[in-house]
């Protein structure tokens, strides 16, 4: 068999005997192994074509082509056919017309010219006995979608069959729970859940307020007067991230960016009149700055490093940017002047924010072997002081710079009061907690941010929606096929 895990595609005798790493795989969406010895596979969730690699191990070679220039976004969920050769999969699009279920072929890898037909969903392909056709299963509108599929022609024929049983659909990151024989199905009826619900409460616990919609997305910025927040959402039909900006009185929000870019990370300008963000692909990221009512023309700034990602906006007018190989640069928005080195140390640096007064710039490191949390001044004399005593992540700067937020290592947020001292360094409080509920164990950049007065939190909530615990099973199932 094989499976996911660790970013990595790995195999594992039914019978017993250690994993074996095949591949690399850090986001997949969905594998398949054919009767000839070859794994199609999708390595990373956007901007990446689908891979094929030997069962066996080996080099992992291209099985369709993506154009990150065009519309598509991604291929998912591949399920091979019999001839070990040709497989089905799944085009995700920003133009509706392309999103489907397309035939690849591991023999000559290419891009996808026309669906099969068209879908938000992937496919599985179930042989008949005695024929030399079979049935494409997908699954659409709360029921299962049945095609007649000529193998030798490599195409649907005949009407759209339905079984009126429901199952849940392809979500941005689960293919559809549905799998079959000839006599056999199976199936899930309840969706997995995917993202999260904006919630805010104040840092003692109290006026929790989660908003009902249920979006997949992070990077919650607060604007410096507190009246708005910017954040990166997934399309999950067209698996395309934009960054929005919501109106925290109003109750409104409003679509900045609009192209099919991997727009996510905003940071605020100091005035809070312009969005800093990362877009492009995933393998040639820039930076793009807009107007925050997305309004008037977009600049564009090169990456000081083969990738980057901007983490603040200092009061001084340049970007704080995490950059390729663990480091952190200034970025202006000068297009003469050149890019300077923040920290560049021989360890892990990331996640830099800027103290609102410009003079100190608080991170994280693992120079210790795990992430803590430090501040160190910007310009000299050099004074650096440990924050987190235990491990820590995702440091936030109080408006005033008197506090300083970050989340610990059992992944629970802290306060630090601070103050300047005569001498022109910082004294440190203890830590203390902040009552909000305990944080995803995976994320990526900073997942929460605080009112300018550091008195409400703004920070991703699970709500309650469940997993689906139970699957269905049918024989004979063909019986329930109708037109």
């Amino acid at each position: 068999m094989g499976f996911f895990a660790h970013g990595k595609l790995i195999t594992l005798a039914v019978d017993g005997g250690a994993p074996v790493t095949i591949a690399n795989a850090p986001d997949p969406r969905g594998g398949t192994w054919s009767s000839s010895g070859l794994i199609v596979f999708q390595s990373h969730h956007l901007d990446t074509g689908l891979s094929q690699v030997p069962a066996a191990g080996g080099a992992t070679t291209p099985a369709t082509l993506l154009d990150v220039t065009g519309p598509d976004t991604t291929h998912r969920w591949p399920a091979f056919l019999p001839d070990g050769i040709h497989f089905v999969y799944q085009v995700v699009s920003t133009v509706d017309e392309r999103r489907g279920v397309y035939v690849g072929s591991v023999v000559a890898p290419a891009a996808p010219a026309a669906p099969l037909f068209r879908s938000s969903s992937g496919a599985v392909y179930v042989s008949l006995p005695d024929s030399d056709s079979g049935l494409l299963l997908s699954a659409e509108d709360g029921w299962i979608e049945a095609r007649t599929f000529d193998r030798a022609e490599r195409r649907v024929v005949g009407d759209v069959l339905r079984i009126d049983i429901a199952s849940q659909i392809t979500t941005p990151h689960h293919p559809s729970l549905l799998s079959a024989s000839a006599d056999l199905l199976a199936f899930a009826t309840t969706e997995i859940p995917s993202g999260v619900h904006l919630a805010s409460a104040l840092r003692s616990g109290a006026d929790l307020v989660i908003r009902p919609e249920r979006e997949i997305g992070s990077f919650f910025r607060v604007s410096p007067d507190g009246g708005r927040l910017a954040r990166t959402r997934l399309d999950p039909l067209r698996a395309n991230n934009d960054i929005w900006i919501y109106d925290l009185v109003r109750g409104t929000r409003a679509r900045v960016t609009t192209s099919r870019d991997h727009d996510v990370l905003p940071v605020w300008s100091p005035d809070g009149g312009r969005i800093a963000y990362r877009s492009g692909t995933n393998a040639a990221p820039t930076l793009k700055v807009s107007s925050s009512d997305g309004v008037g023309p977009v600049q564009t700034l090169p990456c000081p490093r083969p990738y980057c990602e901007p983490t603040d906006w200092s009061p001084e007018g340049f970007l704080v940017v995490n950059v390729s190989g663990g480091d952190v640069w200034a970025v202006p928005f000068d297009p003469h002047a050149p890019a300077r080195p923040l920290l560049r140390e021989s360890f892990v640096e990331r996640d830099a924010r800027i103290s609102p007064n410009g003079r100190w710039l608080a991170f994280v490191s693992d120079e210790s072997g795990r992430p803590a949390v430090s501040v160190r001044s910007v310009s000299a004399p050099l004074r650096r002081y440990i924050v987190s005593t235990s491990g820590g992540d995702q440091p936030v700067w109080r408006r005033d710079g008197n506090e300083l937020f970050y989340v610990d290592a059992q992944r629970f947020l802290q306060r630090v009061p601070l103050r300047a001292t005569a001498d022109g360094g910082l004294a440190f409080g203890a830590a203390q907690p902040v009552h909000i509920p305990r944080f995803a164990e995976r994320h990526w950049g900073t997942v929460y941010d605080v009112s300018p007065d550091g008195m409400r939190v703004f920070f991703p909530h699970p709500g309650t929606a469940r997993a689906p615990r139970e699957f269905g099973v049918v024989l004979g199932w063909r019986a329930l096929l109708q037109r």
